[in-house]
């Protein structure tokens, strides 16, 4: 804010005597105005100095009764701190607080156009201060607004997500069944192979789209807090073995190996098994395809220092880059965009799976290198681990 805003509001009324005005004229302005400071003007109305009821008082009693034949020009301060009406605020409280006084007159060229008082700087530094905290106010509830109808529209998008993944399963399941039934009969008569390969791609895009769909459903379950764990004693062992046969087949079909490296014995884990089993074929799912033909698959879980329980999957694939590893647990992310191209899939595998790691109080760790593969790590703790004194053996 600048003076010239004070000027405007308070008005340029100035307290003002002519030099040749006496000490008794002085003090009846001062009394009459009920101010402590009174300015001295020359005919040209430019400012020649300024008294204080402090000269008026000091004169007094240097003079006694001969103070009252002095004149204003003989007991003004001509050395005067003046301000102009483009000056800051912060310029005017400077100059007072250095010379230690209570007004400034203002003044345009050699002309006087107002006088401001330590008061009325203090008074615009107050309501510049009350605008900023109503400012601040307004921003903090719009940001809030903001903020409420962001969670209104994610939990929007969450139910809408969730209600067509379901309305779009049950035509789907159809779908799936009908061109298995295509297949079986379609094997038993060798003369219809063109028909076996069709049906086949059908109830293999059909599974492929419901797995997409489960993947949405799953992860707009656990955005919206429905899905809740599940606890039970979950063999790892089972679970690895589980996992390796499902994915046995398309890693056949791209001549890679998936294999396990498992210590002798391990605790039963006390988790969600159909989530452990999930989250593993996940993990597994993502090194296969994200790994070239040769490149070999390897699951492991061992016994971390402390009582908590790791598993993880490693390929020689790709890999992930350091700066990428954050934007990859969340969901529909990849490490490059035109990986969504080369790779089918949504981006939710790794989002799915460190969520459902939060619910299990446990943590996804990635290591990775590009070019030379990536292995990811689901850490349980130690609460989740059931007696490791008595593991149960592979």
């Amino acid at each position: 804010m600048q003076i010239q805003q004070i000027l405007e509001r308070k008005g340029t009324s100035i307290c003002a005597v002519p030099r040749d005005a006496t000490i008794g004229e002085i003090v009846t302005v001062l009394a009459d105005k009920r101010i402590g400071t009174v300015l001295v003007r020359e005919q040209d109305h430019s400012l020649a100095g300024i008294i204080s009821e402090r000269d008026v008082i000091k004169h007094l009693a240097l003079h006694d009764a001969g103070a009252l034949a002095l004149h204003a020009e003989d007991i003004m301060t001509q050395q005067i701190v003046t301000c102009t009406a483009e000056d800051t605020l912060e310029h005017a409280l400077e100059q007072m607080s250095v010379h230690i006084i209570r007004h400034i007159p203002i003044v345009h060229g050699k002309a006087l156009v107002g006088i401001i008082s330590t008061r009325d700087l203090l008074d615009a530094q107050r309501e510049l201060l009350i605008a900023d905290i109503e400012r601040r106010r307004q921003v903090e509830q719009t940001i809030l607004l903001a903020k409420e109808e962001a969670e209104l529209s994610n939990r929007a998008k969450t139910e809408f997500l969730a209600n067509i993944s379901h309305e779009l399963r049950t035509p789907l399941n159809a779908v799936i069944g009908f061109a298995e039934a295509i297949v079986l009969e379609s094997e038993a008569q060798p003369k219809q192979a063109k028909i076996n390969d069709f049906s086949r791609d059908i109830r293999n895009a059909g599974q492929h789209l419901l797995e997409i769909l489960n993947d949405i459903l799953d992860m707009s379950r656990l955005e919206s807090g429905d899905r809740t764990l599940v606890d039970e004693e979950v063999d790892m062992g089972k679970v690895v073995r589980a996992c390796s046969a499902r994915i046995s087949e398309r890693a056949n079909i791209t001549q890679q190996k998936v294999s396990s490296e498992l210590p002798t014995f391990l605790p039963r884990l006390w988790a969600d098994g159909r989530m452990v089993k999930q989250m593993l074929m996940n993990l597994v799912t993502n090194a296969v395809k994200f790994s070239s033909g040769g490149d070999d698959v390897v699951i492991r879980a061992w016994l971390a220092e402390g009582g908590g329980l790791t598993l993880s999957v490693s390929d020689t694939g790709i890999g992930i880059p350091a700066d990428k590893i954050e934007a990859v647990l969340k969901p529909f992310a990849q490490v490059d965009g035109s990986l969504m191209r080369r790779h089918e899939g949504t981006g939710l595998g790794l989002a799915l799976v460190n969520a459902m790691m939060t619910l299990h109080e446990g943590s996804v760790d990635i290591d990775g290198t590009p070019g030379r593969g990536t292995t990811v790590s689901l850490c349980f703790p130690t609460h989740r681990c059931i007696n490791p004194a008595q593991s149960v053996s592979i």
